[in-house]
């Protein structure tokens, strides 16, 4: 954006903006927490929470990955340094459970848990623990909410990890596989260590400072806006489909990967640029025009998951 363009209400507005006097709420520091017992959800968790109340039978929001271990690595030093990182992460040894009316989480000092070994077992029942693994529900009320197992050979042995969603997210399990593979694999670099160093800020501390942070009169505006944009949206889609829609959500979906070619790619982000957007925010509008082709309907509501870390909005 071109300064010299900006109206002076504009510029009024940003320098109130970058001194802090429009909005000193964006401002709030994180620090950790005085008070170490439970603490509130944060807003993505709590959304999570709920959904896991309405269908505590159903694995929907189990995440599974695998990752690669050192070559002959025995099951011993996989659980030490899986035991490292679970102390090192509050989180990874948390349970939620309902105080007062409304959730909380809270840590244990100690969580126990094993390392199944599968392997030499037979293809069909490795098949088959995978796939009760990543679906059996978790019990969110009593931690740890994960399990794994090892697969592979004993020559190249991978771990499967399965944790519930209201622990981790697609970024997080990077971290989670890095730090196990950096207390098992040989020639670490002394520099690293400070990065896997147990962190004084846990996400725990993150949920209430967010809380504290909206816990004003401009939360309140927000969430009045929001309701009055949101209300009377249709709930369900007119898009033709080849099957009847069941009454009860089976979760049973399926995701559908693919490639674009390197001149579409380049061109796509040659018009983010010019329009002064991000590649998620322009895909995102194809998207609601695909939908629209296919409904007819100019209201539509996707839910898509925001990071902003990642620059997606």
């Amino acid at each position: 954006m071109n300064l010299d363009q900006v109206s002076p209400e504009q510029r009024a507005y940003l320098v109130e903006r970058l001194t802090g006097r429009l909005n000193p709420r964006q401002h709030v520091p994180l620090r950790k927490r005085t008070d170490l017992g439970p603490a509130p959800l944060s807003f993505a968790q709590e959304g999570i929470w709920i959904a896991t109340q309405l269908s505590p039978d159903v694995g929907a929001y189990n995440i599974a990955f695998r990752i690669a271990l050192p070559d002959a690595t025995e099951l011993r030093r996989i659980k030490g340094a899986l035991d490292h990182v679970v102390a090192n992460h509050d989180i990874l040894r948390t349970e939620f459970r309902i105080f007062s009316g409304s959730p909380i989480q809270n840590s244990r000092p100690v969580v126990h848990y094993e390392i199944a070994d599968l392997r030499g077992n037979k293809p069909e029942t490795i098949t088959s623990r995978l796939q009760e693994a990543t679906c059996l529900p978790f019990d969110v009320s009593r931690a740890p909410l994960f399990r794994c197992c090892v697969i592979g050979s004993e020559e190249r042995p991978v771990l499967f990890f399965v944790v519930h969603h209201l622990l981790a997210d697609g970024w997080s399990i990077g971290l989670i596989a890095h730090e196990l593979q950096w207390h098992l694999f040989p020639g670490r670099l002394n520099g690293e260590a400070s990065m896997f160093a147990r962190q004084d800020i846990q996400y725990a501390d993150f949920a209430a400072w967010q809380r504290a942070r909206f816990d004003t009169n401009d939360f309140e505006s927000s969430a009045q806006y929001w309701t009055k944009q949101l209300a009377g949206f249709p709930s369900v889609s007119t898009i033709p489909s080849d099957h009847t829609r069941p009454r009860l959500p089976t979760r049973s979906g399926n995701t559908k990967g693919f490639e674009l070619d390197s001149d579409l790619r380049a061109a796509l982000v040659r018009m983010t640029r010019e329009e002064e957007i991000s590649l998620f925010m322009l895909m995102l509008s194809v998207y609601y025009i695909l939908l629209w082709r296919y409904s007819g309907q100019t209201d539509l509501v996707v839910g898509s998951f925001r990071l902003p870390s990642l620059s997606r909005a």
